[in-house]
């Protein structure tokens, strides 16, 4: 609710832990966040950017899960058009960006 990306809507995921892999961080991260498991992840692209105060490098995964993540206050899940009604960091606009060419081709 406070500080430089607060109420910013973004995809999932967190920070990957010493010696894991981007995509073991993803499994641990969706676990972990929302209770779910990957039954496929397939690399999408890698996204770097600068904030005012920190850099972040972004692992894009296009995934399917089980269970379905739940839906609440925090969480939800939309339609791709939908994305536009939501205010997003830089990094996730760039993301959403290379989704909407790529699904466009």
């Amino acid at each position: 609710a406070s500080g430089l990306l607060a109420d910013l809507w973004e995809f999932p995921g967190g920070k990957i832990e010493e010696k894991e892999s981007p995509k073991e961080a993803l499994s641990r991260e969706f676990k972990e966040e929302l209770g779910v498991s990957l039954i496929c992840a397939k690399y999408f692209r890698t996204v770097k950017h600068a904030y005012t105060k920190f850099k972040v490098t972004l692992h894009v995964w296009l995934c399917e899960v089980v269970p379905m993540p739940r839906t609440d206050k925090t969480h939800k899940w939309i339609s791709f058009p939908e994305l536009k009604k939501y205010p997003l960091p830089s990094a996730t606009a760039v993301i959403v960006e290379s989704l909407k060419n790529t699904l466009s081709r």
